[in-house]
């Protein structure tokens, strides 16, 4: 039952970070996006790429370190 308990605690944390990532995720895009070069399209090729995901990691390691 602790192990439980200790996994509930961690949980909000966890939470915490990915929404804080997604945000950021969110805001590059935004930016990019609002600089015209990219449509829906392209994005999307980007994304399943990986380049955005990779120049987010690159950009704030203290995020993205394992």
């Amino acid at each position: 039952m602790s192990n439980f308990t200790s996994a509930l605690a961690i949980a909000p944390r966890m939470f915490a970070v990915l929404r804080k990532k997604e945000a950021i995720a969110h805001q590059k895009v935004a930016i990019v996006r609002e600089k015209g070069a990219i449509t829906p399209q392209k994005f999307a090729t980007m994304r399943r790429k990986g380049a955005i995901v990779e120049s987010i990691c690159a950009s704030k390691p203290e995020f993205y370190s394992s």
